[in-house]
């Protein structure tokens, strides 16, 4: 059980083993010294916690070891803080991306265009003319995926404006 997880209930699992017999084998939870009987299962709060646990054999001889244990239920918080959602003249634009969470944060990705990209560092993108959607994630050492997504506008200011009047369309009172 040792390591990062997301849920906080395990089944805690002691092994011992002696050239004599073992008299006791126990643990401390909670500052309680508890006999091990297996099986236990241990709910963990959110954080890190550490548990110690010893056998000792027929003769005195004690020995002993820990495990740490730490719990994130929270996934990721992820925000794209460039560019924002609107509508833009310029097709190259900042991709900025900021996550943070309680524990280490394992991967940053981002999808656009169809593609999974890892992201490190802001980078410039040129985006087509039109409404684009940009999606990315962030998993941390626990396995929590969070997420997020910004969609915006290139507007395409290159073509000519074209318009069509029919001003064989009169009514009273217009001109010619």
């Amino acid at each position: 059980i040792q390591g990062v997880h997301s849920e906080p209930t395990h089944t805690l699992e002691i092994g011992a083993s002696d050239e004599i017999s073992l008299d006791a084998i126990w643990y401390a939870w909670e500052g309680v010294n508890v006999t091990y009987n297996p099986p236990t299962e241990i709910t963990f709060p959110e954080g890190t916690s550490t548990i110690h646990a010893w056998a000792n054999d027929s003769v005195g001889n004690i020995g002993s070891s820990s495990i740490t244990i730490s719990i994130d239920p929270d996934a990721p918080r992820v925000t794209i803080t460039s560019p924002g959602n609107t509508v833009y003249s310029e097709s190259t634009h900042l991709l900025q991306i900021s996550v943070s969470d309680s524990m280490e944060v394992d991967a940053i990705w981002y999808n656009w265009d169809g593609r999974n990209v890892t992201y490190t560092t802001g980078l410039y993108v040129s985006f087509p003319a039109g409404i684009t959607t940009v999606q990315a994630w962030a998993n941390d050492s626990a396995g929590n995926i969070g997420s997020t997504s910004i969609t915006f506008v290139i507007a395409s200011f290159d073509e000519p404006f074209e318009s069509t009047w029919d001003t064989t369309q009169t009514s009273q009172g217009s001109s010619g």
